[in-house]
């Protein structure tokens, strides 16, 4: 095809007829932005829980890349999760603890933790084929032997009541970890129990926050020690360590602020 020896030259636009279109194109711009962020400010501010004052919130990494607060929850449903170590004298348990399904209750753990107050608590109540349980400070190793009178273990609840939280998507199943309560309300606080068998006939009755994802063999090791009390009817309470060789303490739990 023959060239030709003219370029075509479209003409050139004035810079006045472009200048209002620029404006209008940029003050929809400003609009649409605008609505844009107050959109995600509410949607946040709506939907993320308020720290409690009694409640030291503190941040934690998450299985997601976001980095939250104990008791927040998510703008878009999923559950944040939040990772424990509790080392103890028969070996490591990994937790996976949900601040959504029980956010007063995982923060007062977690906080409990952070401040050491589990360490050293003996594992004070150990019924094989149902429960371990601890939490109760009067019982701290001291000298190589718990503290308190054994009459009295599992009395003492720590410092603060807390609210039965239930969610349906918990369940006292074998492996997950719940708040011991007296029955009352607001009775929960420091005490929590692993299940060691499906104990649902719990379900409603115990705050369920969390679940053992490693460690089960150590759980399932600190369940069988010996002596323990079987009567039910017993003044020491049945499941209570009956002499040295079923002692078994929390060294202590740690918070894994970038998982397990």
């Amino acid at each position: 095809m023959p060239h030709s020896s003219k370029k075509y030259r479209k003409p050139a636009e004035t810079k006045s007829s472009r200048t209002p279109i620029i404006i209008v194109v940029a003050v929809i711009v400003v609009i649409i932005a605008a609505a844009g962020g107050w959109y995600v400010y509410s949607s946040m501010k709506a939907t993320t829980s308020t720290t409690l004052a009694s409640y030291v919130a503190t941040t934690v990494k998450v299985n997601t890349s976001t980095s939250v607060t104990e008791n927040e929850t998510l703008v878009n449903g999923t559950t944040y999760v939040i990772y424990a170590l509790m080392a103890t004298t028969k070996g490591n348990i990994e937790l996976e603890l949900y601040p959504k399904a029980a956010p007063l209750s995982v923060a007062n753990f977690v906080n409990l933790a952070k401040s050491g107050f589990y360490d050293n608590l003996l594992f004070h109540r150990i019924i094989a084929g149902f429960v371990i349980q601890a939490g109760d400070p009067t019982t701290k190793e001291t000298g190589g032997n718990p503290g308190g009178s054994a009459s009295t273990w599992g009395q003492d609840n720590g410092p603060v009541g807390l609210p039965l939280e239930t969610d349906s998507s918990l369940t006292n199943a074998n492996m997950t970890i719940a708040l011991a309560n007296t029955g009352a309300a607001n009775s929960s606080g420091s005490q929590f129990f692993i299940n060691v068998a499906d104990n649902t006939n719990l379900d409603g009755s115990y705050t369920v926050f969390g679940q053992v994802i490693s460690g089960m063999n150590v759980v399932m090791a600190i369940s069988e020690v010996s002596p323990v009390e079987t009567s039910t009817t017993a003044s020491l309470g049945q499941g209570t360590p009956l002499g040295a060789s079923a002692y078994v303490y929390i060294d202590n739990v740690t918070i894994l602020t970038n998982g397990p």
